[in-house]
């Protein structure tokens, strides 16, 4: 049964916590984001643990984020347009509080944030 094992967190080295889909997106596996994206049961708002690698190559751990969170964080603005276009949650806030659009707008991406607001984005 796909729906068990589609929407369910595994634990990955580090304690992070991740979907199969969360996985796809941080490695840049468009094939498969296409693929579990286009499934109707995929739920957008499973709650992931990852560790990000920062500019200064320094690695920080988030917790309570969800793909599009993660799609605007590693600033791929193809994989934000889908989520959205899917019905991901726009104003979901990590446990530090931040969203999709404070990663847009962090990263300089301001067709992206301004992408984020004309789809109901809080900007406050």
């Amino acid at each position: 049964n796909p729906d068990v094992y589609l929407n369910r967190a595994y634990d990955e080295p580090n304690n992070q916590k991740c979907t199969l889909l969360m996985i796809a997106c941080l490695n840049q596996f468009d094939d498969v984001i296409q693929i579990l994206a286009n499934y109707s049961k995929l739920n957008f708002e499973v709650i992931n643990d990852v560790q990000l690698t920062e500019k200064d190559k320094s690695v920080i751990m988030f917790q309570d984020v969800t793909v599009l969170w993660i799609a605007a964080a590693i600033d791929d603005f193809n994989m934000v347009k889908l989520f959205v276009e899917r019905g991901a949650r726009i104003n979901h806030t990590t446990k530090t509080n931040s969203t999709a659009f404070r990663c847009a707008w962090f990263n300089g991406n301001i067709d992206m944030a301004r992408y984020l607001k004309e789809n109901g984005a809080d900007i406050h």
